[in-house]
């Protein structure tokens, strides 16, 4: 097969929020290295083309590689399976456990389709990419295929902007249920009892109408609070925004899929040496714990929540030291550049191989 041959089913154009920045990043130096074709990959012209085009029965057929930045519909599978091989793909989320953990409902129909699709992709794929070892195994996939990618930055390379002259902590996250927004505003309610001047700025990604109206819930439970700033920033603003706070949070509550999830606002945190408050969610806690860039609850709730940002605040050189700390990690291992050199290296080094 020709090593220049290949084919990204991606995303039509970089996205900004949580798994959609991974989406973004995790082939793009193979995209670079190889010239690969980036097709869509939830456009059904693109893939019925590509499907045509790479058929077992297309004399003009042209052998070649696929990888794809989420999940595909199987019926480009059994067309092409001698024609194409199917490298990777990455599964940074699961499509029923993901939806479980952010309170959606999913009939059964809906949950069986999805089941469907997820297992025809780990069946088709050679490598499959994860965040996480436990996020693999709580997702049920086996250890032998695995290529384990953490999540990162793309904001890595910028120096940090000075921390500002009053208590200001902040949350940037996809705006849904689940992660522990409500109990960041108690426990900042609680801080200001000691910390009177402290205000709490909540950076919100809105991608559909129900997080566009979660963030309207959110206004309304806030409205009697001027110390809760509520914005959606654009990406490019994102550096400069989230650069006003002292100090970012993390409150995401006991939930199984939060244990083995490495949340994308972790990393962009390092990435502007801010510190993180987290709770003690497993592999986020290990992040912060092994690298010294902040602070982990002692437990759940409001109330450990307070505490430990009341701590937290009661630093500022600890602030700077623990943020600086972040900043280092965000330059290295957690640089998305870095890390997809890591996915180029590895496939291309499985390309140059016969097909197992």
């Amino acid at each position: 097969m020709s090593a220049n041959n290949w084919t990204v089913f991606g995303e039509p154009k970089p996205l900004i929020y949580g798994g959609s920045l991974r989406r973004s990043n995790v082939f793009n130096t193979l995209v670079q290295r190889t010239r690969a074709r980036v097709v869509p990959r939830r456009s059904r012209i693109h893939t019925t083309i590509f499907k045509r085009w790479n058929s077992s029965i297309n004399p003009l057929r042209r052998p070649g590689f696929a990888v794809a930045t989420g999940l595909v519909t199987p019926h480009l599978f059994a067309p092409t399976r001698e024609t194409v091989r199917w490298m990777a793909v990455d599964l940074h989320d699961h499509p029923v456990l993901q939806a479980k953990a952010m309170q959606v409902h999913l009939d059964e129909g809906v949950t069986q389709r999805r089941m469907s699709i997820w297992n025809a992709n780990v069946a088709m794929f050679e490598t499959l990419i994860v965040p996480s070892t436990s996020f693999a195994l709580y997702a049920g996939l086996s250890n032998e295929r695995l290529l384990v990618i953490p999540n990162g930055t793309a904001m890595a390379g910028m120096p940090p902007l000075p921390f500002p002259d009053r208590p200001v902590i902040g949350m940037a996250t996809g705006a849904a249920r689940g992660r522990g927004i409500e109990d960041l505003i108690a426990a900042a309610e609680q801080v200001r009892q000691s910390i009177p001047d402290l205000e709490l700025n909540l950076w919100l990604a809105a991608n559909d109408v129900t997080a566009e109206e979660y963030i309207g819930e959110l206004r309304g439970l806030t409205a009697r609070l001027p110390w809760v700033s509520i914005s959606s920033p654009k990406f490019n603003e994102v550096f400069q925004e989230t650069s006003r706070a002292s100090l970012m949070v993390i409150p995401h509550p006991p939930n199984e899929y939060m244990d083995v999830a490495l949340p994308v606002k972790l990393f962009d945190a390092f990435a502007i040496g801010r510190p993180v408050v987290a709770t003690p969610r497993t592999e986020t806690a290990q992040i912060i714990r092994s690298g010294g860039a902040g602070w982990v609850t002692e437990g759940d709730g409001v109330d450990a929540l307070a505490e430990t940002i009341t701590q937290a605040l009661s630093s500022k050189s600890e602030l700077a030291a623990r943020g600086q700390k972040g900043w280092e990690l965000a330059q290295g291992q957690y640089n998305w550049k870095r890390l997809s050199e890591q996915v180029a290296d590895v496939l291309l080094g499985k390309a140059s191989t016969p097909r197992a």
